[in-house]
């Protein structure tokens, strides 16, 4: 039996599948894989429950398992994680083998290879996500088609297992909590995605520069990807959007932007949101429903009070303030640089 789609607006999709059949056809479903599964001979059948969260196409999902049973998966089309709470897994891809227990993260295989295994009464979270998004994040541009090959199914070390299981929790709290404004899924997804880069040892790391250090990229290629900030900041943008937008690759962007703006290109994005939603605050009138909270949310904060401590750094002043007190006029603020930051020439002028 299989049941599914309990909520579809906003809400989960519920998935409770008893039998190899039922089970097969439901991980197909969550997954888009191929997969055969047979019995280890403890005469249980194999029961899957499961609780799906969907935000800027990373999925996130609740998922019991209170059976024994073995394995095989053909084919698993996208990068995915899964971080136990309880039970055990033992899985192997080509060369690589892991048994996790409790507390710990594993992934399956790469993206596109099969694997297979043994399950021990699992309760877990699993997150997932297209590949995509991991050569978003570190800056490969879309056509690229470079691929992800782990070192290991598993963080090397403890301290790294609870970090991808804290990114999880979050995770999980950010995009079960209801409908997520469109920015802050993209956040979202795109620290799903950083994390994952920075945890499992791979051999998908942002490419370099074409071999040329660090402020090799001129003011011209940090002011093509500073203006596609500033026209586009209400949308969600990745490094590889902004080298793109600058004719460079991601790694030379990040480089470029710490020597002529001393910061990080996806720093000063959330600059430049920052001042919208100051800017949005202050203009707004009392009665007409804004909250700190909606415009927030509206320029990509994941948490109201993380929102709150940035402003204060940047402005001096509680951004309910500035929302509420009409006698606090803007100029008295200290802002984090109004329109588009300068970017200095070069010693021999603008370079790409």
């Amino acid at each position: 039996m299989t049941a599914t789609d309990s909520a579809q607006k906003g809400g989960p999709l519920r998935v409770r599948a008893v039998g190899e059949q039922a089970v097969v056809e439901s991980l197909h479903t969550l997954y888009g894989l191929t997969s055969r599964l047979t019995l280890d001979g403890v005469g249980a059948a194999p029961v899957l429950e499961a609780s799906r969260w969907e935000a800027a196409g990373l999925y996130v999902d609740e998922m019991s398992m209170p059976c024994r049973f073995s394995f095989e998966v053909d084919e698993f089309p996208m990068f995915a994680v899964t971080y136990l709470e309880s039970g055990r897994i033992e899985t192997r891809s080509g060369g690589l083998g892991v048994n996790a227990g409790p507390g710990q993260a594993w992934a399956p295989c790469d993206p596109g290879a099969g694997y297979q295994g043994r399950l021990d009464t699992m309760d877990a979270r699993t997150v997932s996500l297209p590949v995509d998004r991991l050569r978003a994040a570190a800056g490969y541009p879309p056509d690229d088609e470079t691929p992800l090959h782990l070192h290991a199914l598993m963080p090397l070390t403890a301290v790294l297992h609870e970090r991808w299981g804290a990114m999880v929790r979050y995770a999980d709290e950010v995009v079960s909590g209801g409908r997520v404004a469109p920015l802050v899924a993209d956040t979202v997804a795109r620290l799903v995605a950083v994390t994952a880069l920075d945890v499992f040892p791979s051999s998908f790391a942002p490419p370099g520069p074409g071999g040329r250090g660090p402020g090799a990229v001129g003011p011209a290629a940090v002011r093509r990807a500073v203006d596609h900030i500033h026209d586009h900041a209400a949308r969600a943008l990745t490094l590889a959007d902004l080298a793109q937008a600058a004719g460079v690759t991601g790694r030379a962007l990040q480089y470029g932007f710490a020597r002529h703006l001393n910061t990080s290109p996806m720093a000063y994005l959330r600059r430049v949101r920052l001042e919208r939603a100051h800017a949005e605050l202050a203009v707004a009138e009392h009665g007409d429903g804004t909250t700190v909270a909606a415009v927030a949310a509206r320029w990509g904060w994941t948490n109201p009070s993380h929102f709150t401590a940035a402003y204060r750094r940047a402005y001096v002043t509680a951004p309910s303030r500035t929302l509420h007190d009409d006698a606090l006029p803007l100029s008295t603020m200290r802002t984090p640089g109004t329109g588009r930051a300068p970017v200095s020439k070069g010693p021999r002028g603008e370079r790409r």
